[in-house]
Order: structure tokens, then sequence, then C-alpha cells
């Protein structure tokens, strides 16, 4: 999953929106993945650190990502 959200934050690129959703979608990648191997590793302070991260951006890329749908027209409500 952190490698397909990193794959997916390229499509981002136009507004403001789309920009934090990009970061949001690589951060969020980039801690998952360390988040498994280090907890493969065994070192669980810095396993639950990248997961708290994980836990962090992932609610707020998809409500912005919600959003953005939204604008677009794709989600009526």
């Amino acid at each position: 999953m952190g490698l397909t959200v990193i794959f997916v934050s390229q499509i981002f690129s136009g507004d403001k929106l789309e920009r934090w959703l990009r970061w949001l979608f690589i951060v969020n990648g980039v801690a998952g993945i360390a988040g498994v191997i280090l907890g493969g590793l065994g070192i669980m302070t810095a396993t639950m650190v990248s997961l708290a991260v994980w836990c962090l951006t992932f609610p707020v890329a998809t409500a912005m990502l919600a959003i953005l749908f939204k604008r677009a027209g794709g989600v009526t409500a």
C-alpha cells in the first residue's frame, strides 16, 4: 500500500490542494514502508513513530481527496 500511494501521488500536480495531496501521499507511503521495515528489524520506537505519521497522514489525505472529488463533480451529496 505504501508503494501504491507513492505511485498515485504522481498524478497530482495542479493547484494547491493537489500539491498538498501529492506530498501527503508521499509522506504516507514512506511512513508505511518504513514502519514495516523497522518493525521487521525490531526497532519498535521508530516503528511506532512512523506508523503514527501514517495514521495522521492517511485520514487527512483521504479527506482532502474527497474535497478534490467534490470540486470535480465526482461526488454528489
